[in-house]
C-alpha cells in the first residue's frame, strides 16, 4: 500500500449491473437469482453514515466470508462465492430479522467488564451466575 492509496475510499460503488440498494455500509445488486454484495468503506453509527475509513469495506467483507466459509459445516449459509475482496455473491434469501449489538462488556479492563468482575471473584453479575 502506498501513501497515495491511503486516501482513496470506496463510498459508492457504480457497478452498473442488475438493480442497486444501499443500505448504511453495503451495496447490494440485484441479478436475478443472486445478489452481489459490495461492502464499501462506509461507516455507520445510529442508523447513520458518519465517513469512509480506507479499506475498512475489504477487512470487514474478508471477515465476513471467513466466518461463513468456516461455520458452513455447522450451519448453511448463503455465500455462494467470494468474487473480490470487496464483493461476494450471495443466493437470494429469506432473512430472519434479528439484530445483536455487541458491547465491550465482557472482556476489558473497567469495572463494567464482567471479566473484571470475575476475575476479582464476583459470581453473581447484574442478575447472572458466572
Amino acid at each position: 500500500v502506498t501513501e497515495s492509496e491511503i486516501g482513496i475510499v470506496l463510498d459508492y460503488s457504480g457497478l452498473g449491473i442488475g438493480k442497486r440498494t444501499e443500505g448504511k455500509v453495503r451495496d447490494v445488486y440485484d441479478v436475478g437469482n443472486e445478489l452481489v454484495l459490495v461492502t464499501t468503506d462506509r461507516v455507520s453509527a445510529f442508523d447513520r453514515v458518519l465517513a469512509s475509513v480506507p479499506y475498512k469495506g475489504q477487512v470487514l467483507n474478508q471477515i465476513s466470508a471467513w466466518w461463513f466459509n468456516n461455520t458452513k459445516h455447522i450451519l448453511q449459509n448463503h455465500l455462494l462465492d467470494v468474487c473480490d475482496p470487496i464483493a461476494v455473491v450471495v443466493k437470494k434469501c429469506q432473512p430472519f430479522r434479528i439484530e445483536i449489538v455487541v458491547r465491550g462488556y465482557l472482556a476489558g479492563t473497567t469495572s463494567t467488564s464482567i471479566w473484571t468482575n470475575y476475575k476479582n471473584g464476583v459470581r453473581d453479575y447484574c442478575g447472572h451466575h458466572l
